[in-house]
């Protein structure tokens, strides 16, 4: 007897590589939760470097939604965002990169 396909779901993270914006934030992880329809997804926001008062706003609004937040001292640019969520992220076999000006759409 041939040995049945098992099919795993795969374990989706989102990460979301900021500088300044929370407001921008909002609206993207507001996108995310109305997308993943209260699955429980993990979500990650790294900040390269804004200044305390944006970093503060940032910090809160993840907190806000139950996201990872971590911070870098200084502005390295985006692909260093990206490994460090990278990092953050495993185990995930997925990770959806998003720039915090997106909004996801049904």
């Amino acid at each position: 007897m041939k040995e049945a396909i098992r099919v795993v779901s795969p374990r989706v993270a989102f990460g979301i590589p900021c500088y300044k914006g929370a407001e921008l934030l909002d609206r993207c992880l507001s996108s995310i939760r109305a997308q993943v329809g209260g699955q429980d997804v993990p979500v990650f926001v790294y900040d390269d470097g804004s200044p305390s008062e944006d970093a503060a706003a940032l910090a809160a609004t993840a907190e806000s939604f139950g996201a990872s937040y971590f911070r870098g001292e200084q502005n390295l640019g985006c692909v260093a965002g990206y490994n460090a969520i990278f990092a953050a992220a495993l185990p995930a076999d997925v990770v959806v990169l998003l720039d915090n000006d997106v909004v996801l759409s049904h």
